[in-house]
Parts: C-alpha cells; structure tokens; sequence
C-alpha cells in the first residue's frame, strides 16, 4: 500500500523527509515524539504506536482514530474563527492545524497567507477545504 498523505501538519514534522530515512526493519513503528506522524505515515501496513506529551496531539489522535468517516465528512468547510463551532474541542483542533499549517498549536482563525491562497487550484489540499476533509475521511480506515 503507498503511504498515506498527512492528517494535519505540525512543526518540525517529518513526513516529508520520512521518504529518505531507511525502511523500518521491523513490522512496529513506535514514534515516541508522534506530532502528525510524518514518519509512520510512509507505512501504513505496519503497527504503528504513537506517543507524544503535548494533550492537543493526543486529542487529535484520539478524535481521529474514534471517528466514524461521515463525521469528519460533516465538518464545517467555511470556518471563521473555530472557537466559535459548536464541535468537540479535539475536531476544532483537527481544523486549526490546517488554518496555518507547521505550527506548535492549531490556530483559531485562517492564516493571510490561507486566505489568500486557499482558493487558489494548486493549494486547494494545502489548507482546511473539501479536498482535506475528504482526504482525512478515507485515510481514516488506515489508522
């Protein structure tokens, strides 16, 4: 099975780099530091074990892994301002992370530069829109 592309960004992750790193030799994945689990994501038919401190991380996770494909397909597109969606906490996080994609913490507002762009035909799965939620939907029997 080809890799599977990101559920949300995070700093420092590794999923694009993940490609030059040497094949696991072994069928388990253990990614202690996970964030969006840039490197487990190259191998998808591995058990993969994620590990991380920070509470939004797991949340995110958790909300991924918990969540029926029509739920995430019946996300809100148009998001303002994702304090205001009457969502669990975990999806708002779900939905901030890709407002302004590589950051620490997910954001409550579209980045300029995602309001600027998100239109725009070749970022269309660059930010929050039907082409990620979409994405996030199929991968989820993956994970």
């Amino acid at each position: 099975m080809k890799r599977l592309e990101l559920f949300f960004t995070f700093f420092g992750g590794k999923w694009r780099v993940a490609r030059h790193y040497p094949k696991p030799f072994y069928k388990t994945i253990i990614e202690p530091f996970a964030g969006s689990a840039g490197f487990a994501l190259h191998y998808p038919g591995h058990k993969v074990f994620l590990f991380d401190l920070d509470p939004i991380v797991c949340g995110v996770w958790s909300y991924l892994i918990n969540s029926p494909e029509h739920e995430i397909l019946n996300l809100p597109l148009a998001v303002e301002d994702v304090r205001e969606l009457k969502l669990p906490q975990e999806a708002k996080w779900l939905i901030g992370f890709w407002l302004n994609k590589g950051m620490t913490a997910p954001c409550n507002i579209p980045s300029k530069w995602m309001r600027n762009h998100a239109q725009d035909a070749s970022r269309l799965n660059t930010y929050w829109g039907e082409g990620v939620r979409s994405r996030i939907a199929r991968q989820l029997k993956h994970i």
